[in-house]
């Protein structure tokens, strides 16, 4: 009788740990198709994109940037609607890739993802930097509730 229970509860904790396992797995998933639609939303021009990756159109948007445009360092917020009305009525053509997409933790329905980014503007290169998203995780799924971002003169090295 003992070894019963105790292969029941083997078999119960497997199973959860399987089970948080596969959890994890579609989260980071989530997350990185919900940081990619946001580029996808750049790259075409389709500012509902953008905006359905965010929790609320006002969701904010921190910018930081340093020797862009001749300026020294400085800093600027936007929402997310503002960015998605950007690219919308934008006559260029705004082209956004990344390098890399990293979920930095994933807690409680809390995450936290980081980007390193590349933007060329009409075929030419623009900016680089670092993004950094909060995420939620709602009934609907993942949403961002704000961005920071790092921008960065992007020359030929």
């Amino acid at each position: 009788m003992r070894y019963i229970k105790l292969f029941i509860l083997v078999v119960i904790v497997n199973t959860n740990l399987s089970t948080y396992a596969q959890q994890a797995k579609d989260d980071t998933k989530q997350l990185e198709d919900l940081v990619n639609s946001i580029s996808e939303g750049v790259n075409m021009r389709n500012h509902s994109m953008i905006l359905n990756a965010f929790m609320h159109p006002s969701a904010l948007i921190y910018s930081t940037y340093e020797g862009v445009s001749g300026g020294g360092h400085s800093i600027k917020s936007n929402t997310a609607q503002g960015l998605a009305d950007f690219i919308k009525d934008s006559n260029d053509i705004i082209k956004q890739q990344f390098d890399s997409v990293k979920i930095e933790r994933i807690f409680n329905g809390r995450a936290v993802v980081t980007t390193y980014y590349y933007v060329t503007i009409n075929g030419k290169k623009s900016h680089k930097g670092e993004e950094f998203y909060s995420a939620v995780k709602t009934k609907k799924g993942w949403k961002f509730i704000s961005l920071m971002f790092t921008l960065e003169a992007w020359k030929d090295e």
